[in-house]
């Protein structure tokens, strides 16, 4: 598992950040991020509070990016979306919390049985071809089914 609270949107290279953690988990791990996500904050903050003071030079780099387009960047970098909740005391929360699972090569699941936690994580359906008869590290055997639970 690899958890990231409160910095994605202080990177200036997001996806390069995403890879990064994608090679650090096994197939099937987990990463857990909640970030705020300024784009659907108010925008006097981004466009007008943050650049004045980082002018100032009292505030870092910051970027500005919508919850769904992070969940996006996630999806894309081989990871798959399990879960995205808002937990927060206001009615509008642009912090999203996000649980997303580096996918397994298709046709392949986690050995672990995340299924555990999360039923459906990480599965892929259908009858496929071989490639190889030896699954990659953190997978067992091809999946033959979409059902939940190990």
């Amino acid at each position: 598992v690899v958890l990231g609270f409160n910095y994605l949107h202080l990177v200036r290279d997001l996806q390069t950040t995403l890879r990064s953690i994608h090679s650090l988990l096994e197939p099937g791990g987990l990463f857990i991020s909640k970030t705020p996500c300024l784009h659907d904050m108010n925008p006097l903050m981004r466009t007008i509070v943050l650049p004045a003071m980082r002018v100032m030079g009292i505030a870092p780099y910051v970027g500005a990016f919508p919850a769904s387009g992070l969940e996006q960047r996630i999806a894309a970098t081989g990871f798959d979306i399990l879960a995205v909740e808002r937990h927060a005391s206001g009615t509008a929360d642009a912090r999203p919390y996000i649980v997303a699972c580096k996918r397994c090569p298709p046709f392949w699941i986690p050995a672990e049985p995340l299924g555990i936690l999360m039923p459906s994580a990480c599965r892929s359906g259908g009858d496929p071809p071989r490639i190889s008869d030896t699954p990659p590290d953190g997978c067992r055997g091809p999946a033959t089914d979409s059902s939940d639970g190990p």
